[in-house]
């Protein structure tokens, strides 16, 4: 909870619009919004075309920037940007989820498995949906009911998905 802020507070913050001014610049080290841009703040961005742009130059020749390529990047990250998401929020809570991995791996080899016995996609995807429903809902249950350490319970997790998904696939890679 803020404490209300006093005359003077108020006064050298005037200039800013919100509770910002000199005392988030006193307690950051940086100035805030309405005074400048911090080039820190979009590292990740600048990073991003830095590297997409080196790459760009250097596979110009091998069709890096064809769409059927860029199509294929964007494919492939797609899955692991999901996961990011999920354990943003997972951290966010001050949690840790090891077997999210797993996880994905196990829904699909269900998913797989479901498609081809019964030849019907929507059935496969259910069914992998529910397969990592029931695994989140024995972590969040084991952590949130029981009390034991997020840590412990996805990390045994982990090497039960991890089992369950070989042995389902008849230990195939």
């Amino acid at each position: 909870m803020s404490t209300p802020l006093t005359q003077q507070e108020t006064k050298e913050n005037s200039s800013l619009p919100g509770p910002v001014g000199e005392r988030a610049e006193k307690r950051t080290g940086r100035r805030s919004w309405p005074g400048s841009l911090d080039w820190r703040d979009f590292a990740i961005y600048i990073g991003f075309v830095v590297v997409f742009a080196l790459f760009a130059v250097m596979l110009r020749d091998d069709g890096f920037l064809q769409p059927g390529n860029l199509l294929n990047i964007v494919r492939q990250t797609a899955i692991i940007a999901i996961m990011a998401v999920a354990g943003t929020f997972v951290i966010a809570a001050a949690q840790i989820d090891l077997s999210i991995g797993a996880t994905a791996g196990l829904a699909s080899v269900v998913t797989a498995m479901t498609i081809s016995s019964s030849d019907s996609w929507v059935l496969g995807v259910l069914s992998g949906l529910a397969a990592g429903a029931v695994v989140g809902a024995i972590n969040g249950s084991l952590v949130a009911l029981v009390r034991l350490p997020s840590f412990l319970v996805t990390l045994a997790m982990m090497g039960v998905a991890i089992g369950v998904a070989q042995w389902m696939s008849g230990f195939q890679p």
